[in-house]
């Protein structure tokens, strides 16, 4: 279901942000969950915003973008269109 795949990557999100602030960053890492987080997002109808060249100040906002999402998802404001 959509829900565990915004659950995943919030929580991936949190774990990035973690390993920045204690300095176990992994550039590699972050490239694969924002691409995966553009991929899940472009599923989305009407398609919310993204940052257009995200780095690692972006990680709490796209954290949110995956909530707010989510919730706009729940409540029928916001069509998922991905493979559930």
């Amino acid at each position: 279901m959509y829900h565990s795949q915004f659950q995943e990557l919030m929580t991936q999100g949190y774990a990035l942000s973690n390993k920045l602030h204690f300095g176990e960053w992994n550039p590699d890492e972050f490239k694969v969950w924002i691409e995966d987080c553009r991929t899940l997002l472009s599923s989305c109808e009407p398609e919310p915003y993204f940052p257009l060249c995200p780095d690692d100040r972006h990680i709490e906002e796209v954290v949110f973008l995956l909530l707010k999402v989510s919730g706009e998802i729940s409540r029928g404001e916001v069509e998922y269109m991905g493979i559930l």
